[in-house]
């Protein structure tokens, strides 16, 4: 059985951008390796830091978000959490890994990463998921 994980939107962005880890992440996803859960909210911001911070066009932001749309599958979270009050937008993360039952998050994210756990969902980054696999 695939882990179930939910990607931080800086995982995305660093694998559309940089490569390396956290697109082995993605490829993982698209051989059926793993399986990656985000919402529209992890969906638009991953969006939103492409076009702002690294001034993709409009067709590259087209094809990444075909690309993303690719190798995960769209959760839509039914209940809102608050636990990470510094950065509140962590928290969509939290609701996307909880509404489809992940058992990890993957993360570059110091808010996330210094909560370890929520629940039962293991907050980790991309290198240690690999390492694990």
């Amino acid at each position: 059985m695939p882990a179930r994980i939910t990607p931080d939107s800086n995982i995305l962005i660093s694998a559309l951008i940089f490569g390396g880890t956290p697109l082995r992440l993605l490829e993982m996803a698209l051989g059926g390796e793993v399986l990656l859960f985000i919402s529209n909210e992890i969906l638009q911001e991953t969006l939103r830091v492409l076009r702002d911070k690294f001034g993709l066009s409009q067709e590259r932001l087209a094809r990444a978000e075909h690309y993303i749309g690719a190798c995960t599958e769209r959760v839509k979270p039914s209940r809102r959490i608050d636990v990470i009050k510094d950065d509140p937008d962590d928290n969509r993360v939290l609701e996307c890994a909880e509404a489809s039952t992940c058992e990890f998050i993957v993360t570059g994210d110091s808010d996330l990463l210094r909560l370890g756990k929520y629940g039962s969902i293991r907050i980790t980054t991309v290198r240690s998921f690999l390492d694990r696999t």
